[in-house]
């Protein structure tokens, strides 16, 4: 893994951090099953998209180039 993934995978679990406190900080317990539901299914979608988006990055055009031709 490259540095610029190492700083991804630092934001995407400081983010589900993030959320995991402000679900259950004002719930006042650990006790939430819908947020450990969401937390779940937050956390799945969330690293699978990394993970994609990490293993897509090899195959990806060249900066200058565009996709769409004009």
């Amino acid at each position: 893994m490259n540095l610029g993934s190492s700083k991804t995978t630092l934001r995407l679990f400081l983010g589900l951090i993030l959320v995991a406190s402000m679900l259950f900080i004002p719930a006042g317990s650990l006790r939430f099953w819908q947020g450990w539901s969401f937390m779940a299914l937050l956390s799945v979608l969330s690293i699978t998209s990394f993970r994609l988006a990490i293993s897509n990055t090899a195959s990806a055009p060249a900066s200058g180039s565009s996709p769409f031709v004009w």
